[in-house]
Order: structure tokens, then sequence, then C-alpha cells
């Protein structure tokens, strides 16, 4: 489906929070040899034969703030896992390293 208003803010144009999107079942057409594909999806295709009826005006200014909170709210800020945690540094780790090798030697 064609959803102008999920992908306004990427063009420039102001963003509100997207409506929700028609769900459209998957068919599987195996062994369907008899169904009339045409008519079957003909509402869709007469969306697409009347999409210039259709172009959306969005107005290029900001995105609302109402919006940005909801963009928020919902976005996964990173692709990659986060780094792993830095090794410790300071009065602890500098002295832990001693004492496990002491450990270590009484233990053998």
């Amino acid at each position: 489906m064609h959803v102008p208003d999920r992908v306004a803010r990427q063009f420039g144009f102001k963003q509100d929070i997207p409506c929700e999107v028609e769900i459209i079942d998957r068919i599987n057409r195996c062994g369907q040899h008899d169904v009339d594909w045409v008519e079957f999806h003909g509402v869709y295709l007469e969306r697409w034969d009347q999409r210039e009826d259709h172009i959306h005006d969005f107005p290029q200014t900001r995105s609302s703030m109402r919006y940005m909170k909801w963009y928020w709210e919902r976005t996964v800020r990173h692709i990659t896992p986060p780094p792993p945690p830095r090794p410790l540094h300071g009065y602890i780790a500098d002295n832990m390293v001693p004492t496990m090798q002491n450990i270590n030697e009484v233990l053998a």
C-alpha cells in the first residue's frame, strides 16, 4: 500500500503521527488456476488507476512535537549491538589483579 503519511519527513515535509496501515492478506496462488485475479484484486487495481487523484500535499515545515514524541517512543536508536563495557580502571581494578594472582598461587 502507498502510505505517504509515513514518509513525509524523509522528503522535507511536515510529518504527523501516521494512520494505521491497511493489512492485505497474502494469497498463495498455487493450484488456484480458476480464480480471476483481476476481479479478485479489483479494488486495489482501481485504487492504482486513480492514484493521480490522491496526491498528498504536505506543508513544508518542521514535524510537530507531538510527532517527534511519538517517533522517539517507537524508534530503535541502534542498528548494531552496543559496544562492550570498558575495562575497569582505578584502585579496585589495579589491586584486584595481584590479589587474584596470590589466590591462584595459594590454590595451586
